[in-house]
């Protein structure tokens, strides 16, 4: 219906958070998607753990998707116990 409606030249769809800074995947240019959140951006890693364990998973196994990029917040401000809850030492934020 949007793309009926506005009839959109590009539309680009993406998934990041504030604590990664903005967007941490993002579809192509010039492109219009609706289907997905794209792929990650050049300094973005992730990865898709199981919960209990934070083993990786294979592709098509639902799981926690996890970051670790340059632009990855420090930690809460004056939350010590906040920020270990969702980054572990190696840098990689859990987004729950």
């Amino acid at each position: 219906m949007f793309k009926l409606v506005f009839q959109p030249k590009s539309l680009r769809n993406g998934y990041g958070l504030s604590e990664i800074v903005g967007y941490a995947c993002m579809t192509a240019p010039n492109t219009i998607c609706l289907s997905d959140a794209g792929h990650p951006l050049p300094s973005v890693q992730y990865k898709v753990v199981d919960r209990s364990t934070g083993l990786p998973l294979g592709v098509g196994e639902v799981g926690e998707i996890i970051f670790r990029s340059p632009h990855l917040m420090s930690g809460y401000h004056n939350k010590p116990e906040a920020t270990a809850e969702v980054m572990d030492d190696e840098g990689w934020f859990r987004t729950g």
